[in-house]
């Protein structure tokens, strides 16, 4: 297909919605969902249908959910967890050695961004990604769709049991995040596998953050440790070890703050899903912002980004909702890999 009938990514940057210093004092909080009754082999038409109701029901509000009953050993987190922090605790030369091999290619290890000089403060965290553990094989190889959205994953050779434990974790969030857009189907009145042709060689990525303490605690350090975003797909599973303080979502006028629960997992809507459902599950902004335990101790997080086949045309299923900005059809992976790495970047790619 021709990108150039495409118009220009519309996804709503926060700088449109919100502040970055906005205050978030006396803010509301996020809906936790228990989905345990919607998550086991013989779980009931009527258990599916509740859950979904109820998840739904709380994307609708902010974008965000809490889950819990997830099914997810604590055990996988945990080595998770222990494996990528051993990772980040390397000399930064070593970690280098897996760092993105090109602007366009979104694998291995990104350091934390130099915050001097005076541009804008950049997110204060460091980052090892990988894709599908697989070959696909639907892009030439060589070609700007296979650099794109193809290229193998780059892993580090320290600590060596980090690989099989990441591809546990990998295989684990794609079965539970294809079950939850699933519920997500059918809580917008959907055949619950509408998504599921739409994901069969998706481009997910798995990504361990690391924000690093701050020298000095919260003195002379921006307020943001993330900046305010969408996130780029469909749904995003993200687990958190601990909350030093700091996830909010931007909704309905105001700063929500995302719960911390042991053993959950915090679920978001992304541009995908908020195209396809016409705007009735909304891409929330949101941010992570600095605290004083937060500053000292520094904080990590387990993103898990649904991405859709990189050729899967995303236009409204569901009636548009009054308001709403254009959705008119994309690209999936056109549409991903330019907001996260700038439009005319991907389309010099795309064009050459």
């Amino acid at each position: 297909m021709d990108d150039s009938s495409l118009p220009a990514p519309s996804a709503i940057f926060i700088e449109d919605r919100s502040t970055d210093g906005d205050a978030s004092a006396g803010v509301a909080t996020v809906t936790i969902v228990d989905v345990a009754a919607a998550m086991g082999a013989g779980a009931g038409a009527a258990d599916k249908a509740a859950v979904a109701e109820r998840l739904v029901d709380s994307f609708r509000h902010t974008g965000f959910a809490v889950i819990t009953g997830h099914g997810v050993d604590v055990g996988l987190f945990d080595r998770f967890c222990a494996e990528s922090a051993a990772f980040f605790a390397l000399p930064l030369a070593e970690k280098m050695e897996v760092g993105f091999p090109a602007p366009e290619v979104i694998r291995g290890y990104e350091p934390v961004p130099d915050d001097s000089g005076p541009v804008r403060a950049p997110n204060m965290m460091e980052s090892l990604l990988i894709n599908q553990l697989e070959p696909v094989g639907d892009y030439p190889e060589g070609s700007a769709q296979a650099r794109l959205w193809r290229w193998p994953n780059l892993w580090p050779s320290r600590p060596a049991s980090l690989r099989g434990v990441w591809e546990d974790y990998y295989r684990t969030m794609t079965a539970l995040g294809d079950r939850l857009l699933e519920l997500v189907a059918l809580g917008v009145g959907l055949p619950t596998d509408w998504f599921a042709d739409k994901f069969d060689r998706h481009f997910n990525n798995l990504a361990a953050n690391h924000y690093p303490p701050r020298a000095g605690g919260l003195a002379g350090s921006p307020m943001l440790r993330n900046r305010p975003h969408t996130d780029h797909g469909a749904l995003t599973l993200l687990y958190r070890p601990g909350e030093p303080g700091g996830l909010e979502v931007f909704a309905e006028g105001r700063w929500w703050q995302v719960p911390f629960v042991p053993g959950s997992l915090v679920i978001n809507i992304g541009d995908m899903l908020e195209r396809w459902t016409g705007g009735l599950l909304p891409a929330t902004p949101h941010r992570v912002v600095n605290s004083a335990d937060g500053a000292a101790t520094g904080r990590s997080s387990v993103a898990y980004f649904q991405q859709p086949n990189p050729d899967a045309l995303v236009a409204p299923a569901l009636p548009v909702v009054a308001g709403r900005p254009d959705y008119s059809p994309v690209i999936a992976g056109e549409h991903i890999s330019r907001k996260e790495l700038g439009y005319h970047t991907v389309s010099a790619a795309l064009d050459a």
